[in-house]
């Protein structure tokens, strides 16, 4: 073995998996405020219902409902 190469596991369990997403989902609803915020000058809740659209199942699909 190499000793730049690491054995890597990168599958998440349940607990994990639900963690990551609600930390993505945290951290989009925050990005998409502050974008609405600064350069639309809309309210906050604007961008998180804005990015929770766009993220979604009738968005790009990034978040589809099994995830849930």
């Amino acid at each position: 073995m190499d000793a730049l190469s690491l054995p890597l596991d990168l599958t998440l369990s349940g607990d994990a998996r639900v963690l990551l997403v609600v930390g993505f989902l945290l951290e989009a609803g925050v990005i998409g405020a502050e974008f609405c915020k600064r350069l639309l000058h809309l309210p906050d809740i604007t961008g998180c219902i804005l990015t929770g659209l766009v993220i979604g199942p009738l968005g790009l699909n990034l978040l589809t409902t099994p995830v849930l």
